[in-house]
């Protein structure tokens, strides 16, 4: 079995191809969000399904990055 974009276990998979790493992908929405509404302000999160677990770990590294904790 091979995997993209969201991974299963590793025991369950062969191959996991992974686009870029999701911290990456979290700080780097935190960044665009923060340029976008010059650096304050409020905003929300919202992921797809409570199952979505790449949008989650996102939202992990966005909490950490934005300073919210996790």
């Amino acid at each position: 079995m091979v995997t993209l974009d969201s991974d299963a276990a590793e025991d369950a998979r062969d191959v996991f191809i992974n686009q870029a790493s999701s911290e990456e992908i979290g700080r780097s929405q935190v960044k665009l969000i923060a340029k976008q509404i010059g650096g304050a302000g409020k905003i929300a999160i919202l992921s797809a399904t409570p199952n979505a677990t790449n949008q989650n770990t996102w939202i992990e590294f966005m909490r950490a990055a934005a300073g919210w904790g996790v």
